[in-house]
């Protein structure tokens, strides 16, 4: 379910466009695949897969076109990954993809929230601070992560496993990211720098390189399908 418009600003604004009776059905549409997708969790975990839904009830119907794209997409990409699925999850990022995925921001951050859910329907186990550490930023300080990742020695490179090269890949590409030819070093710490080091996902050492907590970030919002 790919929805037009998904990224404008104001979420009401996808309901003006569309004609009511098509809206109607938008929306009822967007209600069943997320009863859908949160069926088998409602199965093993009844309390966990009602506070979920009764989440979702909630929203207004703007807000349910909207989470129930990024519950699909992140089902897709679930199914389509080889990791072994998770029987529960943790309700504390279902519920913080939920009030996230309602905010019509920038696809581009769109895409890492579906990629984080992904990966806890899939293999489950991404860390409730990675979620919180998604909502602080945009794009640009993600930009800013791959450029300071992208820059790492070729020793550290070398250091690096074959799958999580694999999700840093992932990763820039859901930026549409492309190495620059020469080493991007800005003459003083930018916002997205300072903000990166405050979230513990960036420290320098003369350079700004990655953290063990910025690691596990990238990896934790790559898309599972691709690793």
């Amino acid at each position: 379910m790919k929805i037009e418009g998904s990224d404008i600003t104001g979420a009401g604004e996808i309901a003006k466009a569309i004609p009511d009776k098509a809206w109607n059905k938008l929306v009822s549409t967007s209600c069943e695949t997320f009863e859908k997708i949160i069926a088998p969790i409602t199965a093993t975990t009844s309390g966990i897969g009602r506070l979920i839904k009764a989440k979702f009830d909630q929203l207004l119907d703007e807000e349910k076109v909207l989470a129930a794209e990024v519950f699909k997409v992140a089902e897709d990409k679930a199914k389509a990954s080889k990791k072994m699925k998770k029987k529960d999850v943790n309700p504390h990022v279902l519920i913080t993809v939920i009030n996230q995925s309602t905010i019509p921001t920038d696809n581009n951050i769109r895409e890492l929230w579906s990629n984080l859910l992904a990966n806890e329907i899939s293999e489950g186990g991404v860390h409730p601070e990675i979620a919180n550490i998604l909502t602080r930023i945009n794009s640009d300080d993600a930009i800013r992560l791959i450029e300071i990742t992208d820059n790492t020695s070729l020793e550290e490179r070398l250091e690096q496993s074959s799958d999580w090269r694999i999700s840093f890949e992932s990763f820039k590409q859901a930026f549409g990211y492309v190495a620059r030819g020469e080493v991007y070093v800005p003459i003083e710490d930018t916002f997205s720098e300072k903000l990166l080091e405050s979230l513990n996902l960036i420290k320098k050492r003369g350079v700004w390189i990655l953290t063990p907590i910025g690691k596990e970030f990238i990896k934790s919002v790559s898309n599972p399908s691709e690793s």
